[in-house]
């Protein structure tokens, strides 16, 4: 007979409960249904499993391997049996997100607390890099999600705009009032510039829009996170160059000001929501890939689209 699931199943019980009777009852079987299975057992392996001599079963040292083999079984099942459901449910299971750093304390903030607060049952794991090593994980299937600040052109994963989030120079209020207003774009490559550093997508970006217009920029620090360039600006050691979703609630709050360049083209980066095209996606991935869409006001169509909002609180 070939070896069964039900076999292992019905071993375990048998072994718990000490006892063959104790078992078919659990089991809802008759007691010489459990008899044979377990004896099915034995024949499979080629050994004695339970000593059956006294008043309980007992392990013999083959029993004790197959015994701790029918719990590892047993717990596999369940797990598969939970995923399984977890797949339709979308108030249960783990959405695995990758982010940027930079998005952390914005937007991924917003969303979780969006997320989470229709669907607090639902166990959230975030895991930080920057842009290609997210790209990565996801096409590795270390994560279900992944929230980048551009656009992914990959034939193995769908990309969403949500919105356009303009770059900004900006200055401590004492240095902005030292400077010309408005900039020229002459005026660029005397300002101590503070930005993200050199190889990063942004910066690439910035440097592009520099050398269009042969522009040469002195650049006084570089950071690998744009919250130690928004700090750098604030304590007035320079001109920072940023996200305008990073600088929000310091231009509000007044420690920050917005510096206008008069010639120099309006830059920004987009943020986009990416997953695999080809990968089924559990019920609590598709409710958070719909809370974003919606809190961005993307509905299906909108999103094969690619349509681009600008971020909320800023012009594009």
């Amino acid at each position: 007979m070939p070896l069964l699931l039900q076999h292992l199943l019905t071993f375990r019980q048998v072994v718990e409960r000490r006892s063959f009777t104790a078992a078919a009852e659990a089991l809802h079987f008759t007691q010489s249904t459990v008899t044979r299975q377990v004896a099915a057992l034995e024949r499979e392996f080629g050994a004695q499993l339970i000593d059956r001599g006294g008043a309980h079963p007992h392990l013999t040292e083959a029993g004790q391997l197959v015994y701790e083999c029918a719990v590892r079984v047993a717990e596999n099942l369940e797990e598969c049996r939970q995923r399984v459901r977890e797949l339709e449910t979308p108030g249960h299971g783990l959405v695995a997100v990758g982010c940027v750093e930079t998005l952390v304390p914005t937007t991924l903030a917003e969303l979780l607390q969006l997320y989470t607060g229709r669907y607090p049952e639902v166990r959230v794991q975030v895991l930080i890099a920057a842009i290609q090593e997210t790209v990565n994980r996801l096409l590795n299937r270390e994560i279900d999600v992944a929230l980048l600040t551009t656009p992914v052109n990959d034939p193995r994963i769908e990309s969403y705009p949500l919105f356009d989030d303009p770059i900004l120079f900006v200055a401590q209020p004492r240095l902005a009032r030292q400077l010309p207003e408005p900039l020229g774009v002459e005026e660029l490559p005397r300002l101590p510039l503070i930005t993200h550093k050199a190889g990063s997508r942004f910066r690439a970006l910035v440097d592009s829009a520099m050398e269009a217009l042969g522009i040469l920029p002195r650049v006084v620090m570089e950071f690998d996170s744009h919250e130690a360039v928004r700090v750098m600006a604030e304590l007035g050691l320079g001109v920072g160059l940023l996200p305008a979703s990073t600088v929000e609630d310091a231009i509000a709050a007044g420690r920050l000001v917005r510096l206008q360049v008069a010639g120099f083209p309006e830059l920004s980066r987009t943020t986009t929501i990416a997953l695999l095209r080809q990968r089924r996606q559990s019920a609590a991935v598709r409710a958070f890939v719909r809370t974003v869409l919606e809190r961005y006001g993307l509905e299906p169509e909108e999103r094969r689209e690619g349509r681009r909002r600008s971020a909320p609180g800023t012009s594009s």
